[in-house]
Protein backbone atom coordinates (compact mmCIF):
# COMPACT_ATOMS: atom_id res chain seq x y z
CA UNK A 1 0.00 0.00 0.00
CA UNK A 2 1.25 3.40 -0.97
CA UNK A 3 -1.01 6.34 -0.45
CA UNK A 4 1.39 8.87 -1.68
CA UNK A 5 1.61 6.81 -5.27
CA UNK A 6 -1.92 6.96 -4.89
CA UNK A 7 -2.66 10.50 -4.57
CA UNK A 8 -0.01 10.47 -7.30
CA UNK A 9 -2.57 9.01 -9.90
CA UNK A 10 -5.90 10.33 -8.28
CA UNK A 11 -4.37 14.00 -9.21
CA UNK A 12 -3.54 12.63 -12.52
CA UNK A 13 -6.95 11.65 -12.96
CA UNK A 14 -8.38 15.07 -11.78
CA UNK A 15 -6.03 17.12 -14.25
CA UNK A 16 -6.98 14.25 -17.03
CA UNK A 17 -10.75 15.34 -16.19
CA UNK A 18 -9.90 19.14 -16.88
CA UNK A 19 -8.35 18.11 -19.93
CA UNK A 20 -11.34 16.26 -20.91
CA UNK A 21 -9.64 12.61 -20.80
CA UNK A 22 -12.17 10.80 -18.62
CA UNK A 23 -10.25 6.99 -19.97
CA UNK A 24 -7.36 8.36 -19.17
CA UNK A 25 -8.80 9.90 -15.65
CA UNK A 26 -10.98 6.29 -15.36
CA UNK A 27 -7.67 4.29 -15.31
CA UNK A 28 -5.62 6.27 -12.98
CA UNK A 29 -8.28 6.55 -10.13
CA UNK A 30 -8.16 2.63 -10.96
CA UNK A 31 -4.38 2.57 -10.79
CA UNK A 32 -4.86 4.38 -7.36
CA UNK A 33 -6.94 2.31 -6.09
CA UNK A 34 -4.85 -0.74 -7.13
CA UNK A 35 -2.21 0.64 -5.59
CA UNK A 36 -4.28 1.69 -2.30
CA UNK A 37 -7.66 0.61 -1.81
CA UNK A 38 -8.11 2.87 1.60
CA UNK A 39 -7.84 5.62 -0.69
CA UNK A 40 -11.13 7.35 -0.51
CA UNK A 41 -10.42 10.21 -3.27
CA UNK A 42 -9.67 7.93 -5.43
CA UNK A 43 -13.52 6.16 -4.89
CA UNK A 44 -15.27 9.49 -4.63
CA UNK A 45 -13.27 10.26 -8.44
CA UNK A 46 -13.90 6.84 -10.13
CA UNK A 47 -17.83 7.37 -8.56
CA UNK A 48 -18.42 10.25 -10.57
CA UNK A 49 -17.03 9.48 -13.86
CA UNK A 50 -19.72 6.44 -13.01
CA UNK A 51 -22.55 8.33 -12.75
CA UNK A 52 -20.91 10.79 -15.36
CA UNK A 53 -22.19 8.14 -17.77
CA UNK A 54 -25.28 6.81 -16.09
CA UNK A 55 -23.52 3.63 -14.64
CA UNK A 56 -25.70 5.02 -10.89
CA UNK A 57 -25.28 1.61 -9.06
CA UNK A 58 -21.24 1.79 -10.07
CA UNK A 59 -21.45 5.09 -8.90
CA UNK A 60 -22.97 4.30 -5.57
CA UNK A 61 -21.13 1.09 -4.76
CA UNK A 62 -17.77 3.67 -5.30
CA UNK A 63 -19.41 6.29 -3.10
CA UNK A 64 -20.55 4.02 -0.30
CA UNK A 65 -17.03 2.69 -0.07
CA UNK A 66 -15.30 6.55 -0.49
CA UNK A 67 -18.13 7.50 2.68
CA UNK A 68 -16.70 4.21 4.58
CA UNK A 69 -13.29 5.48 4.20
CA UNK A 70 -14.03 9.46 4.98
CA UNK A 71 -17.69 9.37 6.48
CA UNK A 72 -17.70 13.00 7.11
CA UNK A 73 -16.59 13.87 3.05
CA UNK A 74 -19.41 16.45 2.33
CA UNK A 75 -19.13 16.33 -1.56
CA UNK A 76 -18.86 12.56 -1.09
CA UNK A 77 -21.98 12.69 1.09
CA UNK A 78 -23.83 15.26 -1.80
CA UNK A 79 -22.60 13.31 -4.65
CA UNK A 80 -24.21 9.74 -3.53
CA UNK A 81 -27.03 12.19 -2.68
CA UNK A 82 -28.00 12.97 -6.24
CA UNK A 83 -27.46 9.24 -7.67
CA UNK A 84 -29.77 8.04 -4.95
CA UNK A 85 -32.39 10.10 -6.22
CA UNK A 86 -31.74 9.29 -9.76
CA UNK A 87 -32.55 5.34 -8.09
CA UNK A 88 -35.60 6.46 -6.68
CA UNK A 89 -34.50 6.79 -3.17
CA UNK A 90 -35.90 9.86 -2.44
CA UNK A 91 -35.37 9.82 1.48
CA UNK A 92 -31.95 8.08 1.33
CA UNK A 93 -30.81 11.33 -0.72
CA UNK A 94 -32.26 13.81 1.18
CA UNK A 95 -30.46 12.00 3.85
CA UNK A 96 -26.80 12.32 2.44
CA UNK A 97 -27.67 16.30 1.69
CA UNK A 98 -28.92 16.68 5.34
CA UNK A 99 -25.47 15.32 6.16
CA UNK A 100 -23.26 17.40 4.04
CA UNK A 101 -24.78 20.34 5.38
CA UNK A 102 -24.13 18.57 8.89
CA UNK A 103 -20.72 18.59 8.35
CA UNK A 104 -20.73 21.68 6.52
CA UNK A 105 -23.10 24.49 7.19
CA UNK A 106 -22.24 27.05 4.17
CA UNK A 107 -22.38 23.85 1.81
CA UNK A 108 -24.82 25.97 -0.92
CA UNK A 109 -24.99 22.81 -3.64
CA UNK A 110 -26.43 20.77 -0.84
CA UNK A 111 -29.28 23.22 0.39
CA UNK A 112 -29.89 23.49 -3.44
CA UNK A 113 -30.53 19.73 -3.63
CA UNK A 114 -32.73 19.56 -0.51
CA UNK A 115 -35.38 22.08 -2.08
CA UNK A 116 -35.00 19.87 -5.41
CA UNK A 117 -35.94 16.61 -3.33
CA UNK A 118 -38.94 18.96 -1.29
CA UNK A 119 -40.40 20.14 -4.56
CA UNK A 120 -40.18 16.44 -5.73
CA UNK A 121 -42.16 15.44 -2.93
CA UNK A 122 -44.60 18.71 -4.08
CA UNK A 123 -43.60 20.49 -0.48
CA UNK A 124 -43.02 23.64 -2.23
CA UNK A 125 -42.78 25.86 1.31
CA UNK A 126 -40.20 23.37 2.22
CA UNK A 127 -38.09 23.82 -0.91
CA UNK A 128 -38.51 27.64 -1.14
CA UNK A 129 -36.87 27.51 2.57
CA UNK A 130 -34.36 25.75 1.48
CA UNK A 131 -33.41 27.34 -2.04
CA UNK A 132 -33.47 30.13 0.25
CA UNK A 133 -30.79 29.07 2.22
CA UNK A 134 -28.57 28.36 -0.48
CA UNK A 135 -29.32 31.60 -2.56
CA UNK A 136 -28.48 33.67 1.15
CA UNK A 137 -25.24 31.97 1.43
CA UNK A 138 -24.13 32.79 -2.08
CA UNK A 139 -25.07 36.41 -1.63
CA UNK A 140 -27.72 36.03 -3.99
CA UNK A 141 -25.96 35.13 -7.39
CA UNK A 142 -26.84 31.58 -6.85
CA UNK A 143 -28.36 30.76 -10.85
CA UNK A 144 -29.84 27.59 -9.77
CA UNK A 145 -30.64 28.41 -6.62
CA UNK A 146 -32.92 31.34 -7.63
CA UNK A 147 -33.88 29.56 -10.68
CA UNK A 148 -35.37 26.50 -8.65
CA UNK A 149 -36.49 28.58 -6.17
CA UNK A 150 -38.98 31.00 -8.59
CA UNK A 151 -40.31 27.13 -9.85
CA UNK A 152 -41.48 26.09 -6.28
CA UNK A 153 -42.90 30.06 -5.72
CA UNK A 154 -44.89 29.28 -9.06
CA UNK A 155 -46.02 26.28 -8.29
CA UNK A 156 -47.89 27.80 -5.05
CA UNK A 157 -48.75 30.82 -7.19
CA UNK A 158 -46.16 33.60 -5.61
CA UNK A 159 -46.14 34.98 -8.96
CA UNK A 160 -44.70 38.40 -8.64
CA UNK A 161 -41.70 36.85 -6.05
CA UNK A 162 -41.11 34.09 -8.64
CA UNK A 163 -40.65 36.62 -11.47
CA UNK A 164 -38.35 38.44 -9.75
CA UNK A 165 -36.13 35.36 -9.19
CA UNK A 166 -36.42 34.62 -12.59
CA UNK A 167 -35.83 38.18 -13.95
CA UNK A 168 -32.46 37.96 -11.77
CA UNK A 169 -31.01 34.77 -12.53
CA UNK A 170 -31.01 35.58 -16.34
CA UNK A 171 -29.60 38.48 -15.63
CA UNK A 172 -26.80 36.53 -13.74
CA UNK A 173 -26.81 34.09 -16.93
CA UNK A 174 -28.44 34.62 -19.72
CA UNK A 175 -27.70 31.61 -21.05
CA UNK A 176 -29.18 29.65 -18.28
CA UNK A 177 -32.31 28.26 -20.47
CA UNK A 178 -34.23 26.55 -16.96
CA UNK A 179 -34.65 30.10 -15.89
CA UNK A 180 -36.39 31.33 -19.44
CA UNK A 181 -38.58 27.77 -19.34
CA UNK A 182 -39.53 29.03 -15.54
CA UNK A 183 -40.60 32.19 -16.35
CA UNK A 184 -42.43 31.26 -19.49
CA UNK A 185 -44.36 28.53 -17.36
CA UNK A 186 -44.84 31.57 -15.32
CA UNK A 187 -46.44 33.89 -17.80
CA UNK A 188 -48.35 31.45 -19.18
CA UNK A 189 -50.16 30.38 -15.55
CA UNK A 190 -50.30 33.87 -15.11
CA UNK A 191 -52.35 34.19 -18.93
CA UNK A 192 -49.36 36.11 -20.57
CA UNK A 193 -49.54 33.87 -23.56
CA UNK A 194 -47.58 35.99 -25.79
CA UNK A 195 -44.87 37.11 -23.42
CA UNK A 196 -44.54 33.49 -22.29
CA UNK A 197 -44.34 32.10 -26.22
CA UNK A 198 -40.85 34.69 -26.36
CA UNK A 199 -39.31 33.22 -23.40
CA UNK A 200 -40.70 29.23 -24.54
CA UNK A 201 -38.57 30.05 -28.09
CA UNK A 202 -35.55 31.02 -26.33
CA UNK A 203 -35.64 28.23 -23.70
CA UNK A 204 -36.19 25.89 -26.55
CA UNK A 205 -33.51 27.87 -28.60
CA UNK A 206 -31.00 26.59 -25.87
CA UNK A 207 -31.40 23.31 -26.06
CA UNK A 208 -35.09 22.31 -23.94
CA UNK A 209 -37.08 20.55 -26.06
CA UNK A 210 -40.23 20.43 -23.97
CA UNK A 211 -40.26 24.23 -24.87
CA UNK A 212 -41.35 23.80 -28.79
CA UNK A 213 -44.39 20.85 -27.63
CA UNK A 214 -45.61 23.85 -25.11
CA UNK A 215 -45.41 26.99 -28.06
CA UNK A 216 -47.21 24.35 -30.26
CA UNK A 217 -50.20 23.73 -27.65
CA UNK A 218 -50.19 27.46 -26.62
CA UNK A 219 -50.78 28.42 -30.34
CA UNK A 220 -53.25 25.98 -31.01
CA UNK A 221 -55.01 27.53 -27.87
CA UNK A 222 -55.21 31.25 -28.84
CA UNK A 223 -56.05 29.51 -32.76
CA UNK A 224 -58.34 27.69 -31.25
Amino acid sequence: MNREKALEYFNSGINKIEHDDTDGAMQDFNRAIETDPGCAQAYMGRGALKGDTEDNKGAMADYDRSLELAPENEWALNARGRIKYRLGDIKGAMEDFEKAIAVNPEFIDAYINCGLMKMSLKDYQGAINEFDKGVDRDNFSNVQGLTYRGMAKTAIKYYPSALDDFNDAIRLDPTFAEAYFGRAVLKDAAGLHNDALKDYKTAGDLGISEAHERIINICKNISG
